[in-house]
């Protein structure tokens, strides 16, 4: 039922590189810039997931960064209380997600300054 609040991310945002969408190498967007664009990279939109959730459930999960073997590459995705779920492309991500970082929901609102 918590995913429901995040299922239309994947159609609603398109994936764009940080380099195309700002010109630097990383930047991680607020939810309120990445829903004024229509766009952004899987943090931006790991970011936005979590920020919705929140505000519908009052649940803080966590952005996990990792090698996605799927993708051949590093990649964002979230955790919502062992619920592994990439709002990138609307895929379950637990079957061989390489987790590396965590970032917990407190800690990413104060990065970005949200």
């Amino acid at each position: 039922a918590v995913l429901s609040i995040v299922e239309n991310i994947p159609r609603e945002i398109r994936y764009i590189s940080d380099r195309l969408h700002y010109g630097v190498r990383e930047y991680w967007a607020t939810p309120e810039e990445t829903e004024a664009s229509g766009q952004g990279d899987c943090e931006d939109l790991a970011i936005l997931a979590l920020r919705r959730i929140y505000d519908a459930t009052g649940i803080k999960g966590e952005m996990v960064a990792g090698y996605m073997p799927t993708y051949s590459t590093w990649h964002a995705w979230i955790d919502i209380a062992g619920i592994l779920y990439d709002p990138t492309t609307g895929d379950m991500t637990a079957e061989n997600a390489i987790p590396w970082l965590r970032y917990d929901y407190d800690f990413l609102m104060w990065v970005i300054g949200a």
